[in-house]
C-alpha cells in the first residue's frame, strides 16, 4: 500500500500547490457565512456577496485533502481488488446552502463539502474495503453511518465515513483547520438507484433524493430501492412491503401512473454532450443545462479549478458540479446521473414490470388506484 501511495505522491506532488488553498477567514466568520447564505435573499447584498466569497473559499480549502483521501481510496480498493470504480467531488454551493437550511450543524463544521466514492461489484467487496478502512485509519475517525443496513426513507443506501484530514509534513498546517472529508462505498445496483433519483430530479427540477417533490417519484424510488436491497440479500425501506408480490404489484401500478420506463429512456435520448476534456485531467467540469438538454464536460488543471467552479455556478441555470476521475472514460460510470445513463436502473425495473404485468388482474389495478385517490 505505502509503495503505491508513495509512487502517487511524487506525481501529486508536482501540481498539489495549485491545489492547495489556504483558509483566508477565521472560523467565526465561516459560521457567519453560512448563516447568511441559508437565509432568503430576494435582493443581492454586500453582504450577500462576502458570504459567497467566504464560502467558495472555504469550500477550496478542501480540494487537496479530497485528492489524498482519494489517493488512499484507490490504494486501499485495488488491495481488495476485484472491478471497482473511484471518484471525489466539491459539494455544489447550491447543495451547500440546502444543506444549511435543513441540517444543525454550520458551515464550518459541514463535513461532505468534499467527498470520495468508491463504487464496488457487490456487497462483499464493500464489505471487505469496510474492514480494510476500519483497522487502518490514517486521519481522524469523526463518524460512520450504515445506510445499507439501516436505508434512509427514501431508499438510499450506501455506506459513509466521515474523516477530518491529518496533513503530514508540509501539509500539517492544514490541521490547524477542521477539514473533514465523506467517503462513500456503495454496491452497482446501489449506485444505479442513486443515479436514477439524481437524473429524474434534475429533469424535474425537484430535490428527489432530499425527498422533495413529487410523491408518486418519491414512493417509486423507495420501492425500487427495496426490490433492489432484497436482489442484494439485504434490508428492505421502511414502510415498503417485505412481501416481494405486493411490492412489485404496487411498483407495476405507480410504474403505469408516471410512465418511469419510457420516460427514463427518453431522458437518456434526449440529452446532447459536448466534450472537450483531454484523456487525463486531474479534475473535470461537468454542467448540465435542464432547458436545453445539454451536458458539457471539460478537463480543468488544478490552479484552475477553484475559479472554473466558482465561473460556473454563477449561472443558477446549469448543474455544475467538479470531479475527479482517474480518466474521462470514467465520468460516465462515475457521475453517469449528468449524463442521464440510467440503463442498469431501467433493466431492473424492467425485470420487474414486465412479468407482473401479466399476472396483474384489472379489478385488483381498478381497487388500488381507488386506494390511492382517497
Amino acid at each position: 500500500m505505502f509503495h503505491f501511495l508513495n509512487g502517487w505522491r511524487e506525481s501529486f506532488a508536482q501540481d498539489d500547490m495549485a491545489d492547495l488553498v489556504a483558509p483566508e477567514f477565521s472560523k467565526r466568520q465561516v459560521v457567519d457565512a453560512g448563516v447568511c447564505l441559508k437565509g432568503q435573499h430576494p435582493q443581492v447584498s454586500d453582504e450577500l456577496l462576502e458570504a459567497f466569497h467566504i464560502a467558495h473559499n472555504w469550500r477550496a480549502c478542501h480540494i487537496l485533502p479530497m485528492r489524498y483521501l482519494r489517493a488512499e481510496l484507490v490504494g486501499k480498493v485495488k488491495r481488495v481488488g476485484g472491478d471497482a470504480l473511484t471518484a471525489a467531488r466539491l459539494k455544489r454551493m447550491a447543495s451547500i446552502r440546502a444543506k444549511l437550511r435543513r441540517a444543525p450543524h454550520n458551515l464550518y463544521q459541514m463535513q461532505d463539502i468534499g467527498g470520495c466514492r468508491a463504487i464496488m461489484s457487490d456487497q462483499n467487496a464493500v464489505n471487505a474495503l469496510l474492514a480494510l478502512y476500519r483497522s487502518e485509519p490514517r486521519h481522524v475517525f469523526v463518524k460512520e453511518n450504515d445506510y445499507i443496513a439501516s436505508p434512509r426513507s427514501s431508499g438510499y443506501r450506501s455506506h459513509h465515513f466521515v474523516y477530518r484530514f491529518q496533513g503530514h509534513g508540509e501539509n500539517a498546517a492544514l490541521n490547524s483547520n477542521a477539514q473533514y472529508i465523506e467517503i462513500q462505498l456503495r454496491t452497482r445496483l446501489q449506485h444505479a438507484w442513486a443515479t436514477a433519483v439524481e437524473a429524474v430530479g434534475m429533469v424535474r427540477g425537484e430535490d428527489l433524493k432530499s425527498g422533495q417533490g413529487s410523491g408518486d417519484w418519491l414512493r417509486f424510488f423507495a420501492l425500487m430501492a427495496s426490490e433492489i436491497a432484497a436482489e442484494e440479500g439485504g434490508v428492505v425501506v421502511p414502510n415498503t412491503p417485505a412481501s416481494d408480490a405486493d411490492r412489485r404489484q404496487e411498483i407495476v401500478v405507480l410504474e403505469r401512473g408516471l410512465n418511469a420506463l419510457e420516460s427514463l429512456e427518453n431522458y437518456r435520448k434526449a440529452v446532447k454532450i459536448s466534450e472537450s476534456a483531454a484523456t487525463y485531467s486531474p479534475f473535470f467540469l461537468i454542467q448540465f443545462d435542464p432547458q436545453a438538454n445539454q451536458v458539457t464536460v471539460r478537463g480543468v488543471s488544478p490552479g484552475a479549478s477553484v475559479t472554473s467552479l466558482d465561473v460556473a455556478e454563477a449561472s443558477d441555470k446549469l448543474n455544475s458540479v467538479l470531479v475527479a476521475v482517474d480518466k474521462v472514460s470514467d465520468l460516465r460510470a462515475a457521475y453517469p446521473n449528468y449524463f442521464m445513463d440510467v440503463g442498469l436502473f431501467a433493466d431492473r425495473l424492467r425485470k420487474v414490470v414486465k412479468p407482473v404485468r401479466k399476472s396483474v388482474r384489472g379489478d385488483w389495478l381498478a381497487a388500488w388506484n381507488e386506494w390511492r385517490r382517497r
